[in-house]
C-alpha cells in the first residue's frame, strides 16, 4: 500500500507483470492483504469477502471485483470493490496500493462501487430515486445486470416487477459514440429499442425491448431457431445506408493480435497455435475474399437478437454498429454459438452416445460434456454453416469466425473454468482447421464473394 495507508511494500526476487499472472494473484488468498487493507482505510473492519472474475485487458491492465462482508461502528454492510492495475484517474474515491509482497509490479488501484474512475455516470445511473425523476416513471427500482469494471455497466430499470427501460454507463466520449451510432440505426429500417435519455457522463437508457435472448431458441426451440437466419439477413440489410457511411469500428478480425496476446498469456500451453492462427486469419482478411463493406453491427451474437411471442426481432447493443465486412457479423454470430456448449461447467452434462455431433464434443471437451441447456446447438450451427456456405465465401467467413472464438478463448476464466478455457481454444482450433478446408488451393470455390442480392 503508498505510503498514505501506513503500509511498506516487502522485497521479494520474483515479480510478476504479466496479466495472467497478475490475475492469478489477485484472485488468490495473498490478495487479502490488499481488500482488507483498502476497507481499514475507509475506516471499516473486512469480516470476509468472495472474489468476481477478474477481467484482462491486453496492454491496459487487470481488474478484479471482490463482494466484501464489512463491519462500521454501528452496523454489519456489504459492498463492492474493484482492484485494478489499469491505468486510471486517482480521484478521491480511488485507494493506490503497491502488492505488500513486492509480487505484483504496477500499482492497484481500489475503489468501492459505484465510484468507478473511468465510469463518471455509474453513480447517477444506479441511484433509483435520481433515475425516477430523471424518466418521468414514479417508484423506479433500479438493478445492475452487468458490470465491467473501467469499461461499462448496464443497469434494468424496473416498475412493479416489470422491465421499463436498460441504461448502459460508458466512458463518456463512449456513450457520446453510442447515441451518434443509434440514431444512424434509427435512420433505418432495422428493429431497434429508443433511446430516451442520455447524458454527458456517458449514461445512455433506451426502452425495454420486447422479447428474450435469441439463445433461448437456440436452446428451447432449436427447429424454430434454425429457419430464422433468413430473417437475420433482413435485418442486418434493414441496418441502412447512415450505418454504412459511419467511420469504422474495427473488426473482431481486425483486432486479432489484440486478443492472441491476452490468449498466449492464459494459455501459454497453446501459444505456437495461437501464433499460426494470428497469422492465419491476418493473411485471409488482407485478400479480397469479403466482398464490399455494408453496414454491420459489430457485434451480432444470439444474445443481442430478441425475439418476441410473435417472433419478431430487435436488434440490441448498438456500440459496434458500423461499416465492414458482412462475414464480420455472421462469424461472430458463429463463434458464440459455437461455445455453447461449453457455459457454465457446474451444468455440463455428458453427451448421450446418440446425440448428433457427439464425436465432435468427445474432441472439443473430453468426456463428451456439453452444457445442458444447449444439447442440440450443434445442429442449429451446422445448419447455419451451410445456409451461409452457399451465400458468402467460406474461407474468409470462417477465418473471421476463428478470430471472434479467439477473442472468447482470450477472455476465459481460467482459475475458476479451466475446463471451459480449454474447451474455447480447441474450439478455435477446430475453426482453423475448418477455415484451411476451404482454402482455394483445397477446395473448388469462388475466390471472390458472391454478389450479394
Amino acid at each position: 500500500m503508498d505510503e498514505t495507508t501506513g503500509h511498506t511494500a516487502e522485497s521479494s526476487q520474483r515479480t510478476i507483470d504479466t496479466n495472467a499472472e497478475v490475475a492469478a494473484f489477485l484472485v488468490s488468498p495473498d490478495a487479502e492483504s490488499i481488500v482488507a487493507g483498502a476497507i481499514e482505510s475507509l475506516g471499516w473492519t473486512l469480516i470476509d469477502y468472495s472474489t468476481d472474475k477478474p477481467f484482462l485487458r491486453p496492454g491496459a491492465g487487470v481488474s478484479v471485483g471482490y463482494f466484501v462482508n464489512a463491519r462500521a461502528t454501528d452496523r454489519d454492510f456489504s459492498t463492492y470493490l474493484t482492484a485494478s492495475t489499469e491505468k486510471v484517474d486517482t480521484s478521491d474515491a480511488v485507494l493506490t496500493f503497491t502488492d505488500p509482497s513486492g509480487v505484483v509490479v504496477d500499482p492497484i488501484h481500489v475503489w468501492q462501487f459505484p465510484h468507478d474512475p473511468a465510469l463518471p455516470g455509474l453513480p447517477e445511473a444506479t441511484h433509483a430515486e435520481h433515475m425516477s425523476a430523471q424518466l418521468g416513471i414514479p417508484d423506479l427500482s433500479a438493478d445492475v445486470v452487468v458490470y465491467r469494471p473501467t469499461r461499462r455497466a448496464v443497469v434494468e430499470y424496473t416498475k412493479d416487477g416489470q422491465s421499463v427501460a436498460f441504461g448502459k454507463v460508458l466512458h463518456p466520449k463512449t456513450g457520446r459514440e453510442l447515441v451518434r451510432r443509434t440514431n444512424a440505426v434509427a435512420e433505418g429500417d432495422a428493429p431497434i429499442p429508443a433511446i430516451i435519455y442520455s447524458t454527458e457522463s456517458g449514461v445512455v437508457v433506451s426502452e425495454t425491448a420486447r422479447g428474450h435472448a435469441f439463445s433461448n431458441e437456440i436452446s428451447m426451440r432449436p427447429d424454430q431457431a434454425i429457419p430464422k437466419i433468413a430473417e437475420f439477413e433482413q435485418i442486418l440489410d434493414a441496418l441502412g445506408p447512415a450505418v454504412a457511411a459511419l467511420d469504422e469500428h474495427s473488426s473482431w478480425a481486425k483486432r486479432v493480435r489484440h486478443y492472441a496476446k491476452t490468449a498466449r498469456e492464459i494459455l501459454p500451453a497453446y501459444a505456437p497455435d495461437i501464433d499460426r492462427i494470428t497469422e492465419m486469419v491476418t493473411e485471409i482478411i488482407g485478400e479480397d475474399y469479403g466482398g464490399p463493406d455494408v453496414a454491420t453491427h459489430g457485434d451480432f451474437f444470439e444474445a443481442n437478437i430478441l425475439i418476441d411471442d410473435a417472433g419478431q426481432l430487435t436488434l440490441i447493443d448498438l456500440d459496434h454498429v458500423g461499416p465492414g465486412k458482412r462475414n464480420d457479423d455472421w462469424g461472430c454470430l458463429l463463434a458464440h454459438v459455437s461455445v455453447l456448449p461449453f457455459l457454465t461447467e457446474d451444468q455440463w452434462v455428458e453427451a448421450d452416445p446418440s446425440e448428433p455431433y457427439r464425436e465432435r464434443l468427445e474432441y472439443l471437451n473430453p468426456g463428451g460434456m456439453r452444457c445442458s441447456y444447449y444439447p442440440r446447438s450443434e445442429e442449429v450451427l451446422e445448419e447455419w454453416c451451410a445456409y451461409l456456405e452457399a451465400r458468402t465465401n467460406p474461407y474468409d467467413l470462417y477465418a473471421r469466425t476463428t478470430a471472434v472464438a479467439l477473442s472468447m478463448a482470450s477472455n476465459s476464466d481460467v482459475n475458476r473454468a479451466p475446463r471451459e478455457a480449454e474447451a474455447r481454444i480447441r474450439r478455435v482450433l477446430w475453426w482453423e482447421e475448418r477455415t484451411r478446408s476451404w482454402s482455394p488451393s483445397a477446395h473448388k470455390q469462388p475466390e471472390r464473394a458472391p454478389r450479394r442480392v
